[in-house]
């Protein structure tokens, strides 16, 4: 049954709806090619095709249900404590304003959203907080300093990025350039104030083509312009950070959670010197201007913080390692689950004062007037007198006195690393870990180097921040 157009007699009119009166007209005369017994027996196969179609349908519905049921009973029961238990700490009870549990999501879906939302928002940022570098692409420009400005120019040889820093208090900046074209790299403030510049290539400061990184430490918020030959090999980045407690805070809420808070509530006693003693006291007459005489949130809030647990402090301000084990060695541990054995840096401020003495085998008659004997008689106390405690130690964190600026020797600070091998004790080594070095110390510490013996000695609040979630992360993964 062809079709012409010609043959039409509605086309002229309205051509789609007497077109399809034309179609009608020509279909009644259409021939069906089976016969009606062929016809019959084929409605037949397929009324049998259709009701072997049903039936599996039917079957694989009810197989589905019984995965479903099987699936709820085999992960409902175990999770639902869990989930029941944190979200009657942080989501069921009431709150200001109301949790919102509309949208048809009710009862535990509902405050599994909520806790999923949260989460989220915990670990990631939300839009106005989190601290990425937004990367604008500025293809055929070229950024320079001109009188103390930010100045471009347009420069077909050129390209730049330009970073925007939120709330950014640490960042790292890392570029690879491979070819004869210079490069320049220019850090700003919110303020366009210049922080950092640097230059390399033909026409620039350094011509080696050594690969440029960089930390910048304290910057509340800037930007980074990286301008670069278009036509040269390179790779730049910018990874911008918050303060690196919050970075480890954001972690550590993440895997406690996953690991279904083991320390909540539990009880971690931690024995150690003025970097155990400050926390909760006020900043001394020694300490920074900006800062003395306020209370100082020590190391131990972020473990209580962090892990759930509840911590007491038994630090003294000024105890060597052999006063710190002195006071262990008369200790009742008999109410804790946990115990740190911070401290020893004292050993390098007292250094005159201090006998390091030798390890000896374990078991052996210590001399406790040393630094070795100190440490092994306190922690065969603990092994002996309470064998379930958990024992915890660390190498201290670096530090820095006199006129010639003198660095705590690594190869006292480690003494606590090799008896903690002994005694197969985990150990956080704060000392190579901790994440302070000589560009960043002043951020970290709380000692006005004018007043003392130019000491970087006790850490301020960041400084505690920093370590207490070092040593948060540390508890809850050994």
């Amino acid at each position: 049954m062809g079709y012409s157009p010609e043959d039409n007699p509605y086309l002229p009119g309205d051509p789609y709806s007497y077109d399809l009166k034309w179609m009608v007209d020509k279909m009644k005369g259409w021939k069906d090619p089976l016969d009606s017994a062929e016809r019959a027996k084929t409605s037949e196969e397929a009324a049998a095709a259709s009701a072997e179609a049903a039936d599996l349908s039917a079957q694989a519905a009810a197989d589905s249900a019984t995965t479903a049921e099987d699936y709820a009973a085999h992960i409902a029961d175990p999770v639902s404590g869990i989930v029941t238990d944190w979200l009657a700490e942080h989501i069921t009870q009431p709150t200001t304003p109301a949790i919102d549990k509309t949208l048809a999501i009710t009862d535990t879906a509902a405050d599994s959203k909520v806790t999923g939302d949260q989460l989220e928002t915990k670990i990631t940022g939300s839009s106005s907080e989190y601290v990425e570098g937004y990367r604008t692409y500025m293809p055929g420009k070229f950024y320079y300093i001109s009188g103390g400005v930010i100045t471009s120019t347009d420069n077909a040889y050129y390209d730049t990025y330009i970073y925007e820093l939120k709330n950014t208090l640490h960042f790292k900046i890392s570029a690879t350039i491979r070819g004869s074209s210079n490069y320049l790299i220019i850090v700003t403030d919110s303020n366009g104030a210049l922080i950092e510049r640097y230059e390399q290539g033909s026409s620039g400061v350094n011509t080696t083509y050594t690969d440029y990184e960089k930390t910048i430490h304290n910057l509340d918020g800037g930007y980074v312009y990286l301008s670069f030959g278009n036509g040269e090999a390179h790779d730049i980045k910018v990874s911008a950070l918050r303060s690196d407690y919050d970075i480890y805070q954001d972690d550590m809420i993440a895997e406690s959670l996953r690991l279904g808070n083991r320390w909540k509530n539990k009880n971690i006693v931690c024995f150690g010197d003025s970097r155990t003693w400050y926390d909760g006291h006020a900043y001394t007459a020694n300490t920074k201007a900006d800062i003395r005489g306020e209370i100082c949130v020590g190391y131990q809030q972020q473990i209580k913080d962090l892990l759930g647990a509840v911590v007491t402090s038994e630090g003294s301000s000024g105890d060597t390692s052999v006063d710190i084990c002195a006071r262990i060695l008369a200790y009742d541990f008999t109410d804790f689950d946990a115990v740190l054995l911070e401290g020893g840096v004292n050993d390098f401020i007292k250094s005159s004062d201090v006998t390091i003495g030798s390890i000896m085998p374990i078991g052996s008659v210590f001399d406790t007037s040393t630094v070795y004997g100190a440490w092994q008689a306190a922690i065969e106390y603990i092994l002996t007198n309470f064998p379930a405690l958990k024992i915890y130690m660390d190498i201290p964190a670096i530090a820095w006195k006199g006129v010639d600026d003198d660095m705590f020797p690594y190869s006292t600070a480690e003494i606590k690393g090799e008896i903690a091998a002994l005694y197969n004790l985990p150990c956080k080594n704060l000392y190579k870990e901790g994440g302070i070095n000589v560009l960043n110390r002043d951020a970290f510490y709380a000692d006005d180097t004018s007043l003392t013996n130019n000491w970087h000695l006790h850490f301020n609040d960041e400084g505690n921040a920093l370590i207490g979630a070092e040593l948060a992360m540390f508890i809850n993964n050994n």
